[in-house]
């Protein structure tokens, strides 16, 4: 059985699928194709080039760099310098990598802003691919790569559970950061606010195609927190990790349950 890993984007909840993995990993789940977007593709690649320990030694270079405190994201950093020093700290942890170095299959979501298409990334070089899948819209910069002109896959696929059942994967476990809860008050919203829940709103919808498509789906308790609350992201993993290590049984189980059974075993089971 081939089993894909679908790892949704979500800026820093995307430190909930580190959760995932220790937990996968911990209980003996191989994966065997990884497909990224955005958040999902920073910790796909980082995954699929040097396992686990190489996604927490991405944070902890981050947190020793002091890039997710709130003061140095709104008052000493644009944008553009932000996503900069992420790729920089990505090249030094893969130097001139390509896809061709990864352990695990990987597949990045990124999205064509002249054709409107959603583009597979699977060969040359990883960090590029990386930050193309990245580019959130409006506040990182268009990435030209490949003669594209790229930016977030969220866009198009935000959790790409499809790409791995078109490349041959018969179980899928997503790992979705995307909830919706329903707004409890009833007070004014301004325009930018309503701007920001329809887009939400569209996210949510779309995902549910894809979660549907999923043999398990990962939902870890990121309600309340936003892509951009990079101070939260300590907190966003401990709560992650005790969801995870919860579920894992399940995902075990069900994956042991939907294995192709043995010539022998189906013998002496009839």
């Amino acid at each position: 059985m081939k089993i894909g890993l679908a790892l949704g984007g979500g800026g820093v909840l995307g430190v909930a699928h580190l959760a995932l993995l220790e937990e996968l990993e911990k209980n003996d789940i191989k994966i065997d194709m990884v497909a990224g977007t955005s958040a999902g593709s920073v910790v796909g690649a980082l995954y699929s080039y040097g396992g686990v320990n190489l996604v927490i030694e991405f944070l902890k270079v981050v947190r020793e760099k002091d890039l997710f405190s709130k003061k140095r994201i709104f008052f000493n950093l644009n944008p553009d310098t932000f996503f900069k020093k992420i790729e920089d700290i990505l090249s030094d942890l893969m130097p001139d990598a390509k896809f061709s170095d990864l352990k695990i299959d990987l597949v990045l979501l990124a999205t064509n802003l002249d054709s409107g298409d959603c583009v597979e990334l699977s060969r040359g070089d990883l960090v590029k691919s990386i930050m193309a899948s990245s580019a959130y819209p409006g506040v990182f910069p268009l990435q030209h790569f490949g003669g594209l002109r790229l930016s977030d896959g969220g866009i198009t696929n935000n959790l790409p559970t499809d790409v791995l059942k078109r490349h041959g994967c018969n179980y899928v476990i997503a790992s979705s950061l995307n909830t919706l809860k329903e707004i409890s008050d009833r007070k004014p919203l301004n325009r930018a606010q309503v701007v920001s829940r329809a887009l939400d709103i569209m996210l949510y919808e779309l995902e549910k195609i894809q979660v549907s498509s999923a043999d398990f789906c990962y939902l870890p308790p990121v309600d309340g927190y936003r892509w951009y609350n990079f101070d939260k992201f300590e907190e966003i993993l401990t709560k992650s990790r005790d969801y995870a290590s919860q579920v894992v049984l399940e995902i075990k189980q069900d994956v042991e349950s939907k294995r192709p059974k043995s010539f022998f075993a189906r013998l002496f089971s009839s």
